[in-house]
C-alpha cells in the first residue's frame, strides 16, 4: 500500500548537485532543514522563469563565486535568493554545504569538471512538482506533530557519535547529543500512535541504544562528502524501522 504523506525529516540544508529530481513522486514532503524553503522555495515554485532569468545574469569564475557567496541572504529579494542557492550549490566545491561559526556559507569554489551548467529543464520540471509538496523548516518535532497512521516517516538526523569525529557543518546550531533523548522520544510518539518510520544512524554505541527497540539492522555504506575521490569511504550504518519492510510501495 502507499502511504497517505510521506515525511522526509532530513539533515542536509542543499539539494544534492544534479539530483534534484528525487523526490518527484511524492505527495507531501516534510523536511527539517534548508536555506532554500520559505521565502525563497516559493519562488522556485511559482516563478522558476524569474528565477532562471537571474541566474543567467549572475557572472561565472572564481572570482564571481565568492563576491556571490558574500551577498547578505536576508537582504536578497526573493527570486534572487532562489537563484543564488542554485549557483553557489553548482559552483562550490563537490556539491558541499557547510557553514562557518557565524553561520556563513563557505565551501570554496570548485565548478562541475564536466563544465556541465544548470539544467534549466530540470529547474522547471522541480518547480512544477513542487506545487505537489510541502516542505517545511523547522525543528524535527515539530516537523512530525501532524504525523498520523497511514503516513511513512523518514528520518535521517545528522549523526552524533562520541568515539570519532563526524562531519558537523551542516549549520552553526545543528544536532547534538542533547538531542538524541528527543528523537527517542519522538520516534516513540510515532510508533505508539501507530506511525510507520524508518531511521538511518552511523553505526556506533549511540545509536544501538537510541534504536535496539525497531531491530536494527547493519548495512555497508559509501560516503560520498570526501572532497576527493581518494579520501571517500565505506562505512557501517543502522537502519531501523517499526514497519514490515516492503509494506509500503514507493511506486
Amino acid at each position: 500500500m502507499r502511504p497517505d504523506i510521506v515525511f522526509f525529516v532530513h539533515k542536509l540544508p542543499w539539494v544534492p548537485r544534479n539530483a534534484c529530481l528525487w523526490a518527484g513522486s511524492l505527495a507531501n514532503f516534510s523536511c527539517a532543514n534548508s536555506i532554500i524553503y520559505g521565502p525563497a522555495r516559493s519562488r522556485v515554485i511559482g516563478q522558476s522563469g524569474e528565477v532562471l532569468r537571474c541566474l543567467k545574469r549572475l557572472p561565472i569564475g572564481e572570482k564571481a563565486y565568492y563576491a556571490i557567496r558574500c551577498w547578505d541572504p536576508a537582504s536578497l529579494p526573493r527570486h534572487v535568493l532562489a537563484a543564488r542557492f542554485l549557483y553557489l550549490n553548482h559552483h562550490c566545491f563537490n556539491g558541499l554545504y557547510r557553514t562557518n561559526a557565524k553561520g556563513q556559507f563557505n565551501v570554496p569554489f570548485g565548478p562541475p569538471k564536466n563544465g556541465c551548467g544548470i539544467d534549466e529543464e530540470a529547474v522547471v520540471r522541480v518547480s512544477k512538482l513542487l506545487r505537489r509538496v510541502a516542505l517545511v523548516h523547522g525543528d524535527f518535532e515539530k516537523v512530525l506533530e501532524p504525523a498520523k497512521p497511514g503516513d511513512f516517516v523518514y528520518l535521517d538526523p545528522p549523526y552524533v557519535v562520541s568515539s570519532r569525529r563526524v562531519f558537523a557543518e551542516y549549520g552553526s546550531r545543528t544536532f547534538s547529543s542533547r538531542d538524541l533523548e528527543r528523537l527517542h522520544n519522538a520516534l516513540t510518539r510515532l510508533d505508539t500512535k501507530g506511525v510507520a518510520f524508518m531511521i538511518t544512524y552511523a553505526d556506533s554505541r549511540e545509536a544501538r541504544k537510541l534504536l535496539q527497540q525497531w531491530r536494527p539492522r547493519r548495512i555497508r555504506t559509501r560516503r560520498n562528502i570526501a572532497g576527493f575521490v581518494g579520501h571517500r569511504r565505506f562505512s557501517y550504518e543502522l537502519v531501523a524501522t517499526n514497519s514490515t519492510v516492503g509494506e509500503f510501495d514507493a511506486n
